[in-house]
């Protein structure tokens, strides 16, 4: 069997460097880009803003303001949904697997991040965040390049509250266009209105795999994979000892695979 988690580190590399030439040259091709990430202070995405008022229910503090706290996954260097809302207290929490190497790109170039990036796997969110302690999830063009991307979604629904929101965004089938390269080890898609996370060795549906109760609404749009899940209910598993524990013996074992086969 493949060890996935072998295969991804192997694309670490290229990916260390694109982002360096990416600061290198201020933004490759896209210098739009690299000014609007290298901002400080950026109004957060007006979609985001929208779903979490649509789902506020945390009390005002003391300024009368609502109080949000959004956690981007995959963020990479520099998270680009922005960090302030005008009318509301907003926490916006930027991850990234990769942030060790981001973070010594940011500091190599004299950039101050309006937020900085910090280490947690899409896989273990739940290591890093208290659960239910998020009221907006968001992740794009990150989670089809994870090593076990039907995890990570059920990772976000443990740290995102009941009535929260996860909202992911991908490229269709990249793993295909990349020609399973690298990163790119999976496939998003939506067939029959369904999200499916596909490869050369499985397929799944990923309505079909989620522990908790959830609206989900999926859609595609220009090759592009848009997918908003609500979460209902909590997870009925408390243990997270003995969830943590087999956690850590799998991916000990996945370490050790990906460097004996070197």
């Amino acid at each position: 069997m493949d060890n996935i988690f072998a295969l991804w580190t192997k694309g670490i590399d290229s990916e260390r460097g694109f982002w360096t030439r990416w600061f290198e040259t201020k933004g490759l091709e896209w210098a739009d880009d690299y000014t609007e990430r290298v901002r400080a202070r950026r109004e957060l995405d007006p979609w985001l803003q929208k779903v979490l008022r649509q789902s506020a229910v945390n009390a005002p503090g003391q300024d009368g303001m609502p109080r949000f706290r959004v956690l981007d996954v995959g963020a990479g260097p520099l998270s680009k949904i922005g960090n302030f809302m005008p009318d509301a207290n907003l926490e916006v929490v930027a991850a990234d697997p990769l942030a060790f190497i981001y973070s010594d790109l940011i500091d190599r170039h004299g950039i101050t991040p309006g937020v900085r990036t910090q280490f947690a796997p899409a896989e273990d969110l739940s290591v890093f965040f208290a659960p239910s302690s998020f009221d907006l999830v968001h992740c794009s063009n990150a989670l089809d390049h994870s090593f076990e991307p039907l995890r990570g979604i059920i990772e976000m629904l443990r740290v995102v509250r009941v009535g929260g929101t996860i909202i992911l965004g991908h490229a269709r089938n990249e793993a295909e266009n990349e020609k399973y390269e690298g990163f790119h080890q999976h496939n998003f898609d939506v067939e029959d209105g369904r999200f499916v996370i596909w490869n050369k060795k499985e397929r799944v549906i990923v309505e079909h795999e989620l522990p908790v109760e959830f609206e989900i609404e999926n859609s595609m749009q220009n090759r592009y994979v848009t997918n908003k899940i609500i979460k209902r209910s909590e997870f009925r598993d408390k243990d997270d000892n003995r969830r943590r524990d087999e956690r850590l013996r799998k991916i000990y074992e996945q370490v050790i695979r990906a460097m004996s086969e070197k």
